[in-house]
């Protein structure tokens, strides 16, 4: 499925995206030319709990958050894989990146604190970093 100019503006209230959070699986989704700004935001959701499965998703375009912003999520953790973005992302006071702007380690997702370090042999709650690509731009 593909969606096309999407275009969410939102003030200093609360989290954003096209879902507010993603549990279970989402897949096979192409989110294209997305024009995001809120609070915290990402293109796909604004968090994603430890139970998501979320794979095969392509998107570009920008996403600037307030606080957080991520090409994808603005927060959370699950299984990620098979991600492509091509998105300019801009966090003005917290996180940015260009899947996740803060992701959630496993043995700490209860409490939200976020991961100390992405390194792949960690034990992150984004098990899987098989990114096909991550052409980001953070501002």
């Amino acid at each position: 499925h593909t969606i096309r100019n999407l275009r969410i503006r939102q003030g200093v209230i609360g989290g954003l995206g096209l879902f507010y959070t993603v549990s279970g699986q989402v897949k096979n989704l192409k989110l294209l030319q997305v024009d995001i700004e809120g609070n915290e935001c990402g293109s796909l959701a604004w968090m994603s709990g430890p139970d998501a499965e979320i794979k095969n998703i392509e998107v570009s375009g920008t996403v600037v958050g307030l606080s957080s912003a991520g090409g994808l999520l603005a927060k959370g953790g699950g299984i990620i894989s098979n991600i492509r973005t091509s998105v300019t992302v801009r966090a003005n006071t917290f996180y940015a990146g260009g899947i996740i702007g803060e992701a959630y380690c496993l043995e700490r997702f209860p409490s939200k604190k976020p991961c100390e370090h992405l390194l792949p042999q960690a034990p992150l709650s984004v098990q899987q970093l098989n990114f096909l690509s991550a052409n980001v731009h953070l501002e």
